[in-house]
């Protein structure tokens, strides 16, 4: 069953993933569509972790700290324009 499920589950993932990808940039600057295009591979990494348990390595939570520090230094900047 999962093998029939998995596969549709990630097409349409992807759609809307490119469809967001596509509205930020459109209405975003391009140093924000920069940060926000790297949250995309922070995600797949935290549902490896929730879902099939793996651990992040030193290097993944310093990465993802980095990331979502960024994205909130921007987001405030974004927000007092």
């Amino acid at each position: 069953m999962l093998n029939r499920v998995l596969p549709s589950t990630v097409v349409l993932c992807a759609a809307l993933l490119w469809s967001v990808d596509g509205f930020l940039r459109k209405n975003l600057p391009a140093s924000h569509t920069t940060i926000y295009d790297l949250v995309w591979p922070l995600s797949a990494v935290l549902i490896d972790w929730l879902i099939r348990g793996k651990t992040l390595s030193l290097a993944q939570i310093i990465g993802a700290i980095i990331l979502v520090s960024s994205k909130t230094i921007l987001t405030k900047e974004n927000s007092s324009e």
